[in-house]
Protein backbone atom coordinates (compact mmCIF):
# COMPACT_ATOMS: atom_id res chain seq x y z
CA UNK A 1 0.00 0.00 0.00
CA UNK A 2 1.71 3.12 -0.73
CA UNK A 3 1.91 6.28 1.88
CA UNK A 4 -0.07 9.35 0.79
CA UNK A 5 0.08 12.60 2.27
CA UNK A 6 -3.57 12.64 3.52
CA UNK A 7 -2.86 9.10 5.66
CA UNK A 8 -0.70 11.14 7.92
CA UNK A 9 -0.65 14.93 7.83
CA UNK A 10 -3.00 16.43 10.33
CA UNK A 11 -3.12 19.94 9.57
CA UNK A 12 -2.03 22.66 11.80
CA UNK A 13 -1.96 21.76 15.29
CA UNK A 14 -0.67 23.16 18.80
CA UNK A 15 2.23 20.87 20.02
CA UNK A 16 0.53 20.02 23.51
CA UNK A 17 -2.30 18.95 21.74
CA UNK A 18 0.00 16.86 18.95
CA UNK A 19 1.27 15.79 22.82
CA UNK A 20 -1.97 14.86 24.28
CA UNK A 21 -2.83 12.78 21.15
CA UNK A 22 0.27 10.77 21.11
CA UNK A 23 0.62 9.82 24.45
CA UNK A 24 -2.35 7.64 24.34
CA UNK A 25 -0.89 6.00 21.39
CA UNK A 26 1.86 3.30 20.82
CA UNK A 27 5.42 3.90 20.34
CA UNK A 28 6.25 4.67 17.42
CA UNK A 29 2.80 6.16 16.43
CA UNK A 30 3.68 9.73 14.18
CA UNK A 31 1.53 12.34 12.75
CA UNK A 32 3.07 15.40 10.59
CA UNK A 33 1.46 18.70 11.23
CA UNK A 34 1.65 22.45 10.56
CA UNK A 35 2.84 24.11 13.99
CA UNK A 36 0.64 27.89 14.10
CA UNK A 37 3.49 29.25 16.12
CA UNK A 38 5.99 29.38 13.28
CA UNK A 39 4.33 28.08 10.43
CA UNK A 40 7.09 24.90 9.65
CA UNK A 41 5.87 21.40 9.00
CA UNK A 42 6.86 18.74 12.17
CA UNK A 43 7.07 15.59 12.38
CA UNK A 44 5.82 14.31 16.23
CA UNK A 45 6.28 10.95 17.11
CA UNK A 46 5.42 8.73 20.25
CA UNK A 47 8.31 7.70 21.91
CA UNK A 48 8.23 5.14 25.05
CA UNK A 49 8.01 8.33 27.91
CA UNK A 50 7.61 11.19 25.99
CA UNK A 51 6.98 12.75 22.19
CA UNK A 52 9.26 14.36 20.18
CA UNK A 53 8.98 16.82 17.45
CA UNK A 54 11.02 17.19 14.74
CA UNK A 55 11.06 20.27 12.20
CA UNK A 56 11.17 20.03 8.84
CA UNK A 57 12.55 22.45 6.43
CA UNK A 58 13.40 23.08 2.79
CA UNK A 59 16.29 23.86 0.87
CA UNK A 60 16.58 26.05 -2.02
CA UNK A 61 15.80 24.08 -4.40
CA UNK A 62 12.91 22.58 -2.35
CA UNK A 63 14.09 19.49 -1.29
CA UNK A 64 12.98 18.56 2.27
CA UNK A 65 15.09 17.49 5.25
CA UNK A 66 14.59 17.14 8.87
CA UNK A 67 16.51 20.29 10.85
CA UNK A 68 19.99 18.82 11.82
CA UNK A 69 19.71 16.57 9.09
CA UNK A 70 20.66 18.44 5.85
CA UNK A 71 23.20 15.72 3.95
CA UNK A 72 19.41 13.70 3.53
CA UNK A 73 17.20 15.25 0.97
CA UNK A 74 13.89 14.31 0.12
CA UNK A 75 11.97 15.55 -3.23
CA UNK A 76 8.04 14.79 -1.56
CA UNK A 77 6.85 14.52 2.30
CA UNK A 78 5.94 11.08 0.90
CA UNK A 79 9.26 10.37 0.41
CA UNK A 80 10.68 11.33 3.77
CA UNK A 81 8.18 9.41 5.58
CA UNK A 82 8.66 6.40 3.92
CA UNK A 83 12.42 7.12 4.61
CA UNK A 84 11.78 7.11 8.37
CA UNK A 85 9.62 4.44 8.60
CA UNK A 86 13.05 2.41 7.54
CA UNK A 87 15.95 4.51 9.88
CA UNK A 88 15.76 5.99 13.05
CA UNK A 89 15.24 9.64 12.64
CA UNK A 90 17.12 10.90 15.95
CA UNK A 91 20.51 9.87 16.74
CA UNK A 92 20.49 11.06 19.72
CA UNK A 93 17.72 8.66 21.46
CA UNK A 94 19.41 5.43 23.67
CA UNK A 95 16.60 3.68 21.63
CA UNK A 96 15.91 3.84 17.81
CA UNK A 97 12.98 6.46 16.84
CA UNK A 98 11.43 4.91 13.78
CA UNK A 99 8.36 6.40 12.47
CA UNK A 100 5.50 2.83 12.86
CA UNK A 101 1.90 3.82 12.65
CA UNK A 102 0.22 6.32 11.46
CA UNK A 103 -2.05 8.40 13.49
CA UNK A 104 -4.89 9.03 11.42
CA UNK A 105 -5.50 5.28 11.30
CA UNK A 106 -5.42 4.54 14.99
CA UNK A 107 -8.15 7.25 15.40
CA UNK A 108 -10.72 5.61 13.22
Amino acid sequence: MKLKTDDFFIGRMERDIAERLLNKMLVGTFMVRTSPRNNLNIISVKLKDAVKHFQLLSDERRKLFVAGKEKRKFKTLEDLVKYYRKKSISMQEVSLVILQFVILSLLH
